[in-house]
């Protein structure tokens, strides 16, 4: 029996995720004018689900949110028509989807208080993924106390900022990897590994396998 699920991160984060084949799996970036645009029109009152500080929220899709996502995949093959009508039908996926049981998680993108905290610290984090970045430059840039940055990472994401950091660099090795064109010790290197062994103990912790046996299991 296939189902159609549905994941909402208010950051972006490294997911992992198990899928039956076939599958078919894509991803909306958030567009936050018309996020705003879209709250203020369907207003306060939804009826949904407001995860409590938590940055990740998933739900099954139900046949109108399906339909629209189908519809928006199935835009690549009219090129011609695409650019018009993929943003019509992704403002109404959007629209469907916060009004629907993971709406309430929305609005989080356009919070202040903690979440926007950490949203700014992951987002510096993302960009150094090829580099070492201290807890005390994090809060820098986060302009709030590493104790305090910390507490709310692990209240919104469930980890530390920087075991968070340790897995975006696993994840882009993992991707390195799997375009054939990166060693163990190159794909190291590239995400700002000094130890080999200790990117491959790291990889093996995260993934289960060995970085160059996962490699070859990748599509």
């Amino acid at each position: 029996m296939l189902t159609s699920g549905l994941f909402v991160g208010v950051i972006d984060a490294p997911v992992s995720a198990v899928f039956e084949t076939p599958y078919r799996a894509v991803t909306l970036v958030l567009d936050e004018r018309v996020l705003a645009e879209l709250v203020v029109e369907v207003g306060d009152d939804r009826g949904t689900v407001r995860p409590a500080g938590r940055v990740f929220a998933t739900a099954r899709m139900d046949e109108r949110l399906l339909d629209a996502v189908s519809r928006w995949v199935e835009l690549n093959e009219e090129p011609d028509h695409a650019d018009v009508l993929s943003r019509r039908v992704e403002d109404e996926i959007l629209y469907r989807v916060l009004t629907g049981p993971l709406g309430g998680a929305l609005p989080a993108v356009l919070a202040s208080g903690p979440l926007a905290t950490v949203r700014v610290a992951a987002a510096h984090l993302a960009g150094k993924v090829d580099q070492r970045v201290s807890l005390a430059e994090l809060a820098a840039v986060a302009h709030c106390g590493p104790s305090t940055l910390t507490k709310h990472f692990r209240q919104a994401t469930g980890t530390s900022p920087m075991q968070f950091h340790k897995q975006l660099k696993l994840q882009r090795a993992r991707q390195l990897l799997a375009t054939g064109s990166y060693s163990a010790a190159s794909a190291a290197t590239a995400v700002g590994y000094v130890s080999a062994s200790q990117f491959s103990r790291d990889y093996r912790l995260r993934y289960g396998a060995s970085p160059l046996r996962h490699a070859r299991s990748l599509p």
